[in-house]
């Protein structure tokens, strides 16, 4: 990646050290949607998306509540899509996606999900977004989950939208973009 220009600065699409600047963004989004615990070997994320007790998990304010993190979740998606390849492509000069999600679990299904959301695409795949609601005393925490129906071969996987996330989180920590401190909150950003 190239060095870290002037603060001043314009953003410039010809300087990857800008793609920072976007992964801090997306990371933004993310920290909105989710609290995230950085363990030793794994990494939690708990929905932050939350409903009254008060209201019946299946109720028109549980529903009203999951649309209204949908666009967020299509913004994140298309996103975290793009940065990826983007990172490849600065850092190796391409993006080979193919062999990538053979070493990344759920890559595929974040790629499919992409184009989804930006073409419309239904030819190989379904997919349908729903809700899981996890029921609590006080508030009840609302789950995306994205359903993902092969047409060839007949196959279901069903996955948390964090799941999805996670892949994210986990390009970044391996190919050196951010740091992250298993005891911390949210990972530092490592300007290469």
């Amino acid at each position: 990646m190239e060095m870290k220009p002037e603060k001043t600065a314009l953003y410039d699409l010809n300087n990857s050290y800008f793609l920072y600047e976007d992964i801090e963004f997306i990371l933004s989004l993310i920290s909105d949607l989710y609290d995230i615990q950085f363990l030793k070997d794994k990494t939690i994320y708990t929905s932050k998306t939350k409903v009254s007790a008060e209201n019946h998990w299946m109720s028109n304010q549980s529903t009203i509540t999951f649309n209204k993190i949908i666009p967020k979740i299509k913004a994140l998606t298309k996103d975290m899509y793009s940065a990826i390849e983007n990172i490849f492509k600065a850092k190796h000069g391409e993006f080979e996606k193919f062999e990538l999600e053979k070493k990344y679990k759920f890559l595929k299904e974040l790629r499919v999900l992409n184009n989804k959301f930006k073409h419309y695409d239904i030819r190989s795949v379904e997919i349908n977004v729903t809700e899981m609601v996890l029921i609590g005393e006080v508030e009840h925490t609302i789950e995306c989950m994205v359903n993902f129906k092969y047409l060839k071969p007949d196959l279901l996987e069903v996955l948390r939208f964090s799941d999805l996330v996670n892949i994210f989180m986990s390009i970044l920590e391996e190919e050196k973009i951010i740091e992250i401190d298993r005891n911390n909150e949210m990972p530092t950003m490592a300007h290469t």
